[in-house]
C-alpha cells in the first residue's frame, strides 16, 4: 500500500499575556490556528490538503467560522466536523396509537431534546428473529416539548400502541451533513482515515460513496486505501425511517449503494476499509416496501474487520444487505444479521477473483443469507443461515466457486444449501443441519458440481432428505455422516471413497448387486462365500453394480466395495 500523504504542521508554545497556547504553523511559516488554554481548537483550516484560511490575531480565544481539523498522517476526527453522535435508545418506552405523547422511564429528557429526531419500532429488545417483522410504530418526527424527564410530546402521532419493554425508542440529532463534511476532508487526499467517535449517529441519506478517482490511483499493492474506523460496538450509524434511498448512487455514481465506493463497472479502483463500527436498524424491517438497493458495497481490495450490520431491511424482498462486487475482498469477524432480504451477495463478475471470509455470522435473510453468483468464495469458521423466510435457503450457489471449511450451515426453513450451478467444495467438518427445518433437503443439488468430505449432512430437525440430487453432480469423498434420507431423482451421484457392502443369498447360483452409489470408476469388489469356501466369484461389474456367481445354488455371500483411490 502506498504511503499516505503527510501534511506537516509545526507547533510553537506561545503566551498571549493571560495563558499559554499551542500555535499551529504551516510549513511556509503562516499561522493557521492554535489550541487555547482550555484545549479547544481555534482558527480556520478549510481544507487540510490544499487551501488554508489564516488567522494571525492571537489575542484571546478568537472565533472559528468552520471547524479546525488537525491532520496527522491524514487522520480526520469526525467530531471536528460537527458529528454529535448523541442518539439515545430506550427499551422502556411506551406510546399509544394516535397519541403524540411518549414515555420512557429511562429517558432522562431535558429541554435540550426539543427539536431532535425521534421514532420507535415494535422490535423486541433482544432483536433476533423479531427483526424480520418488526416495523416503525412511532413514525419519524421531532420532539415538540418535554413534559418531564420521562415524558415528551412528539410531532407525529403513533400508528399503534407499544407497551414498555416491547419496543425500541430512539432520539437524537441528524449527523448526515457532518459525516459528509468529514468524509470530504479525508477523501481530499490520496488515502487516509476517518475516525468515528463512540456513540450513535442518525443518517438520512447515503454516505461514504463519493471518492475522487484522481486520488485513488488503484487498489492492491501500490494503491491507496480509505479507512473508516470506529470504537467497536460503541460506534453505530443508524438510518432513520425517512432515509432517502434515492440518494443511494454508490459505488461510482451509477449504482444503488448506500455505503461504499469504488468502480461498479471496471473494478479498477477500490481500497476500502470498514473497521470497528456498525450499521444498526433497531428493527426497521421495511416489510412491504420495495427498495432495489444495496446497503453496503465492497469494491476491489476491501476489508471489513470487526464490522456489524443488524436489524435493517430484513423484510424488504428486494434489498441486498452487502454485495461483494470487486476482487480480493476480506471479511473478518463480521456480523450481518437480518440486514436486507438477501444478506450477502457475492457477484464479482468473473471467475478468477476471490473473497475471503472467516469468523463471520451471515443470517436472517428473508430470501437467502448467502448468494454466490460469480467469483471464488473461500470461507472458514463461519455460521451461515437461520433464515426466517417461508421459502428461504441459507446458501444459494448459482455460479462461481465456494470453498468451505469448518463452516456451520443452519437453515430454518427449506434448504441448507441449494446448488443450481457453479462449484461447491465442503470439507473439514463443514456442518449442514436441518435446524427447525420443514423443507425437503439439507443439501439440494439442482445443478453444478458439489463435493463433500468429512462433514455432517443432517436434516434430522425436519422432513425430507439430508441430500437430494435432482440435477448436476454430487460427489461423496468419504468421512461424512448423513442424518436423514438420501434421494437421487436426477443428476449423478458419486461415492469415490468410503465404499459399501452387504450380505446376499444366491438364487440359482447367481447374485445381482446394485450399488447405493454410482462410482467415478469401476470399483474393486471383494466377495466371501459363507456356505462354500471359495465358492463365490465376481463375473461382471461396473460403476453401478456387479454379478456374483456361486458354487451352491443358494450360497450366502458377503460382498464389499473397496474404497476407490482419489
Amino acid at each position: 500500500m502506498a504511503k499516505p500523504n503527510q501534511y506537516a504542521i509545526g507547533a510553537k508554545w506561545q503566551n498571549n499575556g493571560t495563558a499559554d497556547y499551542l500555535q499551529l504553523v504551516s510549513p511556509g511559516g503562516t499561522v493557521i490556528g492554535w489550541i487555547d488554554e482550555n484545549g479547544v481548537l481555534q482558527g480556520t483550516l478549510t481544507n487540510a490538503s490544499t487551501s488554508v484560511t489564516t488567522n494571525s490575531s492571537l489575542t484571546g480565544n478568537g472565533t472559528s467560522s468552520s471547524p479546525l481539523s488537525v491532520v496527522s498522517n491524514n487522520v480526520v476526527q469526525a467530531t471536528q466536523y460537527g458529528v454529535l453522535a448523541n442518539v439515545k435508545v430506550s427499551y422502556q418506552a411506551a406510546w399509544t396509537s394516535s397519541s403524540t405523547t411518549v414515555t420512557a422511564s429511562d429517558g432522562n429528557f431535558t429541554s435540550a431534546d426539543v427539536g431532535k429526531i425521534i421514532f420507535g419500532t415494535n422490535s423486541a429488545p433482544t432483536g433476533a428473529t423479531s427483526f424480520l417483522t418488526s416495523v416503525v410504530k412511532l413514525p419519524q418526527g421531532t420532539i415538540v416539548s418535554v413534559t418531564n424527564s420521562t415524558t415528551v410530546v412528539v410531532s407525529v402521532a403513533a400508528t399503534a400502541t407499544v407497551t414498555s419493554g416491547n419496543g425500541i425508542l430512539l432520539w437524537g440529532n441528524d449527523d448526515t451533513t457532518a459525516l459528509t463534511s468529514a468524509w470530504t476532508a479525508v477523501t481530499a487526499a490520496a488515502g487516509g482515515v476517518l475516525q468515528l467517535p463512540a456513540g450513535k449517529m442518525f443518517i438520512q441519506s447515503a454516505i461514504f460513496i463519493n471518492v475522487s478517482t484522481a486520488n485513488l490511483t488503484g487498489s492492491g499493492t501500490g494503491g491507496n486505501y480509505l479507512t473508516i474506523s470506529g470504537q467497536g460496538l460503541a460506534t453505530q450509524i443508524i438510518p432513520t425511517p425517512n432515509f432517502s434511498f434515492s440518494s443511494c448512487t454508490g459505488p461510482d455514481g451509477t449504482g444503488t449503494a448506500a455505503f461504499g465506493w469504488g468502480s461498479l463497472s471496471t473494478q479498477t479502483y477500490g481500497g476500502l476499509i470498514f473497521k470497528d463500527w456498525s450499521i444498526q436498524g433497531y428493527g426497521q424491517s421495511l416489510t412491504g416496501a420495495t427498495h432495489s438497493n444495496i446497503m453496503v458495497y465492497a469494491p476491489s481490495d476491501s476489508y471489513f474487520i470487526n464490522f456489524a450490520c443488524q436489524g435493517f431491511g430484513a423484510g424488504c424482498t428486494s434489498l441486498i444487505g452487502m454485495q461483494i462486487g470487486g476482487y480480493n475482498a476480506v471479511l473478518v469477524n463480521v456480523e450481518l444479521d437480518h440486514f436486507g432480504s438477501t444478506v450477502l451477495y457475492v457477484n464479482m463478475n468473473n471467475t478468477v477473483t476471490s473473497t475471503l471470509m472467516t469468523g463471520c455470522y451471515v443470517g436472517g435473510g428473508q430470501t437467502v443469507s448467502l448468494n454466490l453468483a460469480s467469483g471464488i468464495l473461500q470461507s472458514s469458521s463461519n455460521l451461515i443461515g437461520n433464515n426466517q423466510g417461508s421459502s428461504a435457503e441459507a446458501v444459494l450457489v448459482s455460479g462461481g466457486t465456494w470453498l468451505s471449511s469448518s463452516d456451520a450451515i443452519r437453515p430454518a426453513t427449506t434448504y441448507g444449501i441449494k446448488s443450481t450451478g457453479g462449484v461447491i467444495r465442503l470439507n473439514n467438518f463443514s456442518i449442514l443441519t436441518g435446524y427447525n427445518a420443514v423443507g425437503t433437503a439439507a443439501l439440494l443439488v439442482a445443478g453444478g458440481n458439489v463435493t463433500v468430505s468429512d462433514s455432517l449432512i443432517s436434516n434430522a430437525g425436519g422432513a425430507g432428505y439430508s441430500v437430494q440430487v435432482t440435477s448436476g453432480t454430487f460427489v461423496n469423498l468419504g468421512g461424512n455422516t448423513f442424518t436423514g434420507g438420501y434421494n437421487t431423482s436426477g443428476g449423478t451421484a458419486y461415492a469415490q471413497s468410503g465404499g459399501e457392502g452387504g450380505r446376499a443369498t444366491a438364487s440359482s447360483n447367481s447374485i445381482t448387486v446394485v450399488f447405493n452409489n454410482t462410482y467415478a470408476v469401476t470399483p474393486i469388489i471383494v466377495v466371501s462365500d459363507e456356505t462354500t469356501a471359495g465358492g463365490a466369484t465376481v463375473t461382471s461389474k461396473s460403476a453401478t453394480g456387479c454379478t456374483i456367481t456361486t458354487t451352491g445354488a443358494s450360497d450366502v455371500v458377503d460382498w464389499t466395495v473397496v474404497p476407490n483411490p482419489i
